[in-house]
């Protein structure tokens, strides 16, 4: 349903019932009626007044998780992000590795064993030379700073070189 008022067209739509309220992004609520009454549609990704109707922000995106955490255990088995991109690794630390399976490896049939050492000996074949250099230099690097006791920073400042 769309409403004129004045030169100014205002898109109206019905509101459904699972929605969330959310403040306004210049936070005085409706720019049409003042209402605060303001709720945010998550399957439309729009902010919609709830008296009058009027559409305030369409195409927005909702950050926040889509899930639930109980505790501190829940939250880290759950979240969806990597370690933060390093200059101290060869390729910045977002590569894929097969790890070594020690341990867990003896747990599985003899068929995944094998399967898994055959997924690694071609993970070994398909780097190429310049990312084994890279990364056995890089190793070595990590080894100085150790030896010579450097701080993180001086690490980093090295490595982007």
């Amino acid at each position: 349903m769309v409403a004129k008022k004045g030169k100014k067209t205002v898109k109206k739509r019905k509101v459904p019932e699972k929605t969330k309220a959310v403040k306004t992004a210049h936070g005085k609520g409706c720019p049409e009626c003042g209402s605060s009454n303001i709720r945010f549609d998550h399957s439309r990704g729009e902010s919609v007044c709830e008296n009058c109707g009027a559409v305030i922000g369409e195409s927005m995106i909702d950050l926040t998780q889509e899930w639930r955490a109980f505790d501190e255990d829940q939250r880290s088995r759950r979240v969806r992000t990597g370690a933060a991109l390093t200059p101290t690794k060869h390729d910045e630390g977002i590569t894929t590795e097969i790890g070594k399976g020690r341990g867990e490896l003896f747990k599985v049939s003899s068929k995944k064993r094998a399967q898994y050492y055959r997924l690694t000996k071609w993970h070994k074949r398909l780097i190429k030379s310049k990312d084994r250099n890279l990364s056995f230099a890089f190793s070595e690097l990590q080894r100085l700073i150790s030896y010579l006791h450097l701080s993180r920073a001086v690490h980093e400042k090295v490595a982007k070189l």
